[in-house]
């Protein structure tokens, strides 16, 4: 059964169960999780700032080099979200979540005329594996 004592170090306000984990009020879980798989990236953009010529940006969206990646495999290079997969080294099912989120951010930009920065994400580089 769960505690709803709130007590414990910096967990104010949180309850707690029996084996020590913590959740919020809701019943959700509190923190960050297990930390995300790092995915293999085979090249850097040549370019991180997209946008209008005219340099009137109303607002800046910014893709995560695993989200480029992403776009690169499967809609430049033609891989299926399987290959792909094995390629960064992750599930298919992040794949595919990956790129969902990177083809919208990818849209907004475009239609909405709004710069792209492609930065961050959690990546190793593997030039070597040339993909």
């Amino acid at each position: 059964m769960p505690r709803f004592d709130g007590t414990g170090p910096n967990h104010e306000g949180r309850g707690y169960y029996r084996n020590g984990n913590s959740f919020c009020g809701n019943g959700q879980r509190c923190g960050k999780g297990r930390p995300g798989r790092v995915r293999r990236v085979g090249m850097m953009p040549r370019c991180k700032r997209y946008g209008p010529i005219n340099n009137d940006f109303s607002e800046t969206i910014t893709m995560s080099v695993d989200e480029y990646e992403a776009i690169r495999l499967i809609d430049e290079l033609g891989l299926n979200q399987e290959e792909a997969s094995n390629q960064m080294n992750i599930a298919r099912t992040t794949v595919q979540s990956i790129y969902a989120t990177a083809r919208k951010k990818l849209a907004d930009s475009l239609i909405n005329q709004k710069e792209l920065y492609i930065e961050g994400g959690n990546f190793e580089l593997k030039e070597e594996d040339n993909i």
